[in-house]
């Protein structure tokens, strides 16, 4: 099995004990133990997901939980990013899942593409009824995480390129890796894609 060394795991989650990609435990036993370093933060989930992440510590030494009250989604981001101490930074969200193959090409990538600062992924829609379109997210989803880069916007969020990113564009890399995000029923999505947008223009 490999293990992406100097690679911490970032990710947020509020109230996902149970979801479509199969909640918080299935995130952490898909992603945990291919990476060196994991960092979850709760941002007050009343469902019992901190109950669960604070048992998982236990089977996954290289997993740290921590809370933060929500703010927003940048907020949230930053908060992780924060405590990374490794050289690179792995964020995936708590609906997504990508497979023990594509941890051993993500090592593959980082050990021959190693002057690169950042690196994208692409989306896969996965629907309960089984269907599946091609879907788009947040990018660059791996990259250098002592740079020092943070997240701008609320909602919606993009990593704000530092000083050493002036060639922002040049720098970044596909993986050939493919997130699979697991959503509600179409008009689930639908409705969720509006909120978010409500939400956004009431953040403005």
């Amino acid at each position: 099995m490999v293990v992406l060394k100097d690679v911490t795991l970032c990710g947020i989650t509020g109230n996902e004990l149970v979801n479509y990609a199969g909640g918080v435990k299935s995130y952490v036993q898909a992603h945990v133990p291919f990476v060196e370093r994991a960092i979850i933060h709760d941002t007050g989930s009343t469902d019992g997901t901190r109950d669960m992440l604070s048992s998982l510590t236990g089977l996954y030494p290289n997993l740290k939980v921590g809370d933060k009250p929500f703010e927003n989604y940048g907020v949230a981001r930053n908060g992780v990013l924060e405590e990374v101490t490794t050289r690179w930074a792995l964020v995936l969200d708590m609906d997504e899942r990508i497979s023990p193959k594509d941890f051993e090409t993500l090592a593959k990538v980082l050990k021959e593409r190693s002057e690169r600062l950042a690196f994208d992924f692409s989306f896969l829609d996965v629907f309960p009824n089984g269907s599946e379109h091609i879907g788009g997210g947040h990018n660059p989803r791996l990259f250098r995480a002592d740079l020092g880069l943070r997240y701008i916007r609320p909602i919606f969020e993009i990593l704000k390129p530092t000083s050493e990113l002036e060639a922002w564009t040049v720098i970044h890399a596909g993986t050939g890796v493919e997130i699979k995000h697991y959503r509600g029923s179409y008009l689930e999505f639908k409705a969720k894609k509006r909120r978010n947008l409500e939400l956004a223009r009431a953040m403005v």
